[in-house]
């Protein structure tokens, strides 16, 4: 039986990949408006989400005190002096099973990764040290054994799970990066 994490890494990396080309996030300088734009985007498909999966992770997923992962996006936004908005067009992923948390979770999870770099870049790229990155930050210096513990998770979970939550587990990894897409298509 192979690992869900190495099956949610082979089968979203075409997701993942197209999302972060579309955004941009590869590519310097970045500016506020675009910092702005990734900010909105993480909003709007986390802020309706976040309450399900935490109530089916916790702690797994939980973000910690002071904050939830909305409102440190809520707040970063506002500080950027954008509102943060959740569109009509851009449907969240269903997370109506232990086996969608974990995928949903999955790429939550995996987004601070990257979002860790983005957020040295945004400060040198848009000079200064004032640029809110209270979401991109979330877990600070811990993120490492967050992550790790994350995918340790995802694989218990996957050595137990029958092979229908597996496959759920991918498509609702699949799912959250079509909902991510989906935001990006509905502007700024």
């Amino acid at each position: 039986m192979d690992d869900l994490l190495d099956r949610m890494r082979a089968t979203t990396r075409a997701r993942h990949a197209q999302l972060e080309s579309r955004l941009g996030s590869h590519e310097r300088p970045w500016t506020r408006e675009k910092y702005g734009r990734l900010l909105q985007m993480s909003y709007a498909v986390i802020a309706p989400i976040e309450d399900l999966v935490v109530e089916r992770l916790g702690a797994l997923v939980a973000a910690p005190p002071p904050a939830t992962r909305a409102e440190r996006l809520r707040a970063d936004l506002e500080d950027l002096g954008h509102a943060p908005r959740v569109r009509a067009g851009s449907p969240p992923p269903r997370v109506d099973s232990q086996a969608a948390a974990f995928g949903v979770g999955y790429v939550l999870q995996g987004s601070l990764l990257g979002g860790a770099v983005i957020a040295r870049q945004v400060r040198s790229d848009c000079a200064g040290p004032e640029i809110p990155a209270r979401y991109l930050e979330l877990y600070g210096p811990d993120l490492p054994k967050v992550w790790l513990r994350y995918c340790a998770a995802l694989n218990e979970f996957g050595r137990e799970a029958a092979e229908p939550e597996r496959q759920g587990a991918v498509v609702a990894a699949s799912a959250t990066f079509e909902a991510f897409g989906a935001a990006l298509d509905s502007g700024p």
